[in-house]
């Protein structure tokens, strides 16, 4: 457990404890509150490419299935090299399928941390979504609210939801 909660810990760029107990509890054993994000994948490459169809959105800023940012991946990049995996340049492997895959589960992840320790309480899919979609300080801004995010952001969101919920 030690070294899952060092690793998951460096993923969300948290020092000292992690304080919320639902994050803690997830690699303790009780995973009921944990969302998998292996299973908002699918719906994220929906809303965002179409499936893969559009694989350059907002203007050139986001690539591949999952339309991740240089940002995002610049973030994901410092995780992965602080708990020692591999890290890919963004302009040579955004565009790869399988490295925009684990790139964006990897986001996922650090997202439902942050998430998780910003709010005292675990995320919905809702919510990991609207910090994919928008970043996470964007969505902080917005006090975690998806009542104030965009009206796109906010249905595919819910279409985010439904896919998991399959």
């Amino acid at each position: 457990m030690y070294n899952i909660l060092n690793w998951i810990k460096s993923l969300a760029g948290l020092s000292g404890p992690i304080l919320c107990c639902s994050v803690v509890s997830a690699f303790a054993g009780d995973t009921s509150r944990w969302l998998d994000p292996e299973k908002m994948l699918g719906g994220i490459a929906m809303v965002e490419s179409s499936g893969g169809k559009f694989l350059v959105g907002d203007g050139g800023k986001s690539l591949g299935v999952h339309q991740i940012s240089r940002d995002a991946w610049t973030d994901v990049n410092r995780a992965r090299a602080k708990a020692g995996l591999g890290t890919y340049a963004y302009e040579f492997y955004a565009l790869n399928a399988p490295v925009n895959r684990a790139y964006a589960r990897d986001y996922i992840t650090i997202l439902q941390v942050r998430l998780a320790h910003a709010m005292g309480r675990s995320p919905s899919v809702e919510q990991v979504y609207a910090a994919f979609n928008m970043g996470f300080e964007r969505f902080r801004e917005l006090d975690f609210d998806l009542g104030r995010a965009n009206k796109v952001t906010q249905r595919n969101s819910y279409a985010v939801r439904a896919s998991y919920d399959r």
